[in-house]
């Protein structure tokens, strides 16, 4: 599975397009109601590399990079707003969850705080 940060007019074209395929993909917004212009987290499965490539190749798409690497700087407002919608009803398990993300994070902290439940 492949993240991204993206407005949500990116996410939904990009659902559209790829429903209907094996690839799964999701978009989750930290607002209840996001406007178009929102950041969104991206998931997807891609089937194709040259899929893949076509939708790194939009400027306003932010790949995150493998679960080790370090968030990127311009993500974590956008993680860090999925990690406090979270939280909002309930106290993680893990109180090391609850801490705000940051670049000291790596990719795959960062999603376990933000989306716990797509990331075991």
């Amino acid at each position: 599975m492949k993240h991204y940060i993206c407005p949500l007019t990116r996410a939904v074209f990009e659902f559209d397009r790829r429903a209907e395929t094996n690839s799964k993909p999701r978009w989750e917004a930290p607002v209840a109601a996001p406007a178009s212009g929102t950041l969104v987290l991206f998931s997807i499965r891609w089937g194709s590399l040259s899929a893949m490539q076509e939708f790194e190749d939009h400027p306003d798409v932010m790949p995150l990079g493998d679960p080790w690497d370090a968030v990127p700087t311009a993500a974590v407002v956008t993680l860090d707003a999925l990690r406090a919608l979270a939280t909002i009803d309930k106290a993680p398990a893990n109180p090391a969850l609850s801490a705000p993300i940051d670049v000291t994070n790596t990719v795959a902290q960062a999603l376990r705080k933000a989306v716990p439940h797509l990331v075991r």
